[in-house]
């Protein structure tokens, strides 16, 4: 593991069942199952472009629900914590702030985001989000046109965040 996400182990190692089952029941939509055991890993460490440091970690594991076994996957994103006010557009909070609200509960037609599953704060230290795995099925490399796309769904949700402001 790189050396920024050692001061975040052991709050990593301390992520237990208790803190797992309600997500995963959530996820599955299995309020009777019962997470039995987990694994994580990273799965990306970097700077995250103009958003800051981050660091990501796959959790996946099994669980069962009426000795039916199962298996799981989450997606938890730590992101670091800077000195930034919260009006800087790369205010470090700003992902885990969209996920306490309920911004992301109507999108417009055609975008969606990965479901959240929960979110902490560690003052002064970081913020984590848990959220949905999401696989990218695409067998092709991105062209130009999925581009294109990607962009204007970008500009119409700026442009219905924009509206929901006003």
């Amino acid at each position: 593991m790189n050396d920024r996400s050692e001061p975040y182990l052991s709050q990593l190692e301390a992520v237990d069942t208790k803190t797992l089952t309600p997500m995963v029941r959530e996820l599955l939509d299995d309020p009777a199952l019962n997470v039995t055991n987990w694994t994580y890993k990273p799965i990306l460490g970097g700077f995250g472009g103009a958003a800051g440091p981050s660091l990501i970690y796959r959790f996946s594991g099994q669980c069962k629900s009426d000795d039916e076994p199962k298996t799981w996957s989450l997606i938890l994103k730590i992101i670091l914590a800077r000195d930034e006010a919260p009006t800087d557009p790369k205010y470090w909070k700003r992902e885990y702030e969209v996920y306490r609200s309920s911004l992301l509960d109507d999108l417009p037609a055609g975008i969606s985001a990965p479901r959240g599953y929960g979110v902490t704060e560690y003052p002064d230290e970081s913020v984590w989000v848990w959220m949905a795995e999401v696989c990218n099925d695409r067998e092709q490399p991105a062209t130009e046109l999925w581009y294109t796309h990607v962009a204007g769904c970008k500009q119409k949700l700026s442009g219905n965040m924009w509206q929901r402001a006003v």
